[in-house]
């Protein structure tokens, strides 16, 4: 099995990055059906983003086929960055892809001076919390939320 890091390519990775939006969709909206217009909406930002020099998009291949993405914006004060988006399919997960995307945003970070990192995580993907923590992140905000009737 061949495994290999390129930057991310809206044309070639689009299918990928529409399965990431889609899944974080259901677990920001706490949903199981995704709102395809939001989804497009999404996806329409990430592609301008990516015009951005601040903007980094990494895709893991595995024998050519994109199986894991990340998204990192530097463009913040005080020498900071922020990941954006993970995702890796289902069907690879707990293969160290995440590491490896974690590693290739930071080796990148470093080149241009960044020298802190921030995320978000769901609080119920443990999976998620696991891997961060063994990569060095540590909790230091708590954000809630709250769904209002309508």
């Amino acid at each position: 099995m061949t495994t290999e890091i390129r930057e991310f390519s809206f044309e070639l990775d689009r299918a990928l990055c529409r399965q990431a939006e889609a899944a974080a969709y259901c677990a920001k909206n706490d949903v199981e059906e995704v709102d395809d217009s939001e989804v497009n909406k999404a996806l329409a930002r990430i592609q301008t983003r990516l015009e951005s020099s601040s903007y980094h998009g990494f895709t893991v291949l595995e024998n050519e086929v994109p199986v894991g993405l990340i998204f990192a914006d530097s463009d913040f004060p005080e020498a900071q960055a922020f990941i954006d988006n993970i995702y890796v399919l289902p069907s690879h997960r707990r293969r160290d892809i995440g590491s490896q995307l974690v590693e290739r945003v930071f080796a990148l970070l470093k080149e241009r001076g960044v020298r802190h990192v921030d995320l978000m995580v769901t609080a119920n993907n443990e999976p998620a919390i696991q891997l961060y923590k063994s990569l060095g992140f540590e909790v230091k905000r708590l954000r809630m939320a709250k769904k209002l009737s309508s």
